[in-house]
């Protein structure tokens, strides 16, 4: 993501007097989109780049580079074709705090193709630590995934998905694998393991915690050993 985006972006913020968390979610983008659009490897939508055009009342020209304008708003860099980012590791009760973080880190790549039901959605990579979902993936397994707001799917019965649980007014997050369970009205994030530890969460989360959606688990790759 071009750099000057970023700038503009949070020229802008500064213009409204809030921040890349409030923006984000008045966007419906989920608290931390802004800030992923300053990793390496992000590529937002189109769709999504309007949704936040909106959010911070500007015309959504002011947030499309000349790059992207002249390539549809939406192309695919070769560099993604045959590669894809692994971004982070998929850790289920291990808390992080990401201030910690550096976000101008340099991304290990897997040799993985990108999926062509999602041409213009962001695609990455998460490595697997842990045993939360070890009927499906390994420790030490990756699992490519696609950027759940750009997919434009719906969370429905079944899917894997990469969720972010928030403890309030903390920098603190986990991040976990699950799949979603309907019970009713109810919108479960299941385990699917042999350790009897790990136990499904309410979608809507626990008091004092904020669960998001951040991506949809696409497949699985792991390495020979040699």
């Amino acid at each position: 993501m071009s750099e000057s985006l970023i700038s503009k972006i949070d020229k802008r913020l500064e213009e409204l007097r809030t921040n890349r968390t409030a923006a984000s979610k008045k966007a419906g983008l989920g608290g931390t989109f802004i800030r992923d659009l300053a990793r390496k490897g992000a590529n937002p939508s189109i769709e999504n780049l309007r949704k936040l055009a909106e959010a911070l009342q500007v015309p959504l020209e002011e947030l499309t580079t000349p790059q992207m304008a002249s390539n549809d708003n939406d192309s695919i860099r070769e560099a993604d074709l045959g590669t894809l980012p692994v971004v982070g590791i998929i850790e289920a009760g291990q808390f992080r705090d990401i201030t910690l973080l550096d976000q101008d880190e340099e991304f290990e790549t897997i040799n993985v193709a990108r999926d062509p039901r999602f041409p213009r959605a962001r695609q990455y990579a998460l490595k697997v630590n842990g045993d939360s979902m070890n009927e499906l993936f390994a420790d030490g397994s990756y699992v490519t995934a696609v950027d759940f707001w750009d997919s434009g799917l719906d969370p429905k019965d079944g899917l894997i998905v990469h969720v972010e649980r928030r403890i309030a007014d903390t920098h603190l997050v986990e991040t976990t694998l699950k799949q979603i369970k309907r019970e009713g009205a109810v919108v479960m994030l299941q385990p699917r393991s042999t350790n009897p530890k790990h136990k499904p969460i309410p979608m809507e989360g626990e008091k004092g915690s904020e669960i998001v959606i951040r991506g949809v688990i696409t497949g699985k790759w792991e390495p020979m050993r040699l």
